[in-house]
């Protein structure tokens, strides 16, 4: 079997997961549950995104927005990435920061998605779309979905994957 890589490129809000954390309460908890099914880190190639998912894996199953809450603050504070060892043990790296400091990117219009499939692809591929983008169509998004968002900032984000 080949891989596959893929690139998304989106319209979406960029906001500080410790600022987010802070605004979970009983209004919001499951839209932000949610958030968390599609957003990923803003880390380059860090690998804070899997941190964040073995986080939300140890909380899965709190139905209490505020035991959730001070679950998920205290272990976003404590938390750095992964990396691999020599030997092939994973371990945790604290030389990038900790999680609660990275910014979480919450994908809200997609506008191109490129792929490509096979055993160890190089070179270059490419895709292109029309500039049409419907900014009261997202502003409209933001308005009825995330109005509780407080500190969030719109963005253009690429989101990067191979697997």
């Amino acid at each position: 079997m080949g891989f596959s890589q893929n690139a998304i490129v989106s319209i979406g809000i960029k906001i500080q997961l410790e600022k987010l954390a802070h605004q979970i309460n009983e209004q919001n908890f499951d839209d932000i549950l949610k958030i968390f099914d599609t957003a990923y880190i803003d880390d380059e190639n860090n690998d804070f995104t899997h941190t964040l998912r073995l986080v939300l894996i140890d909380l899965d199953g709190e139905k209490d927005y505020e035991k959730f809450k001070t679950k998920f603050i205290k272990e976003i504070k404590k938390r750095g990435t992964t990396a691999s060892s020599h030997y092939g043990k994973v371990v945790e790296v604290f030389s990038y920061g900790y999680l609660n400091e990275k910014y979480l990117l919450i994908p809200l219009k997609e506008l191109i998605n490129t792929s490509r499939y096979g055993y160890g692809r190089e070179g270059i591929n490419g895709t292109s779309c029309g500039l049409n983008i419907d900014t009261q169509h997202i502003k409209n998004i933001l308005e009825e979905k995330y109005s509780w968002l407080k500190d969030g900032e719109l963005v253009m984000m690429v989101q990067q994957s191979c697997g």
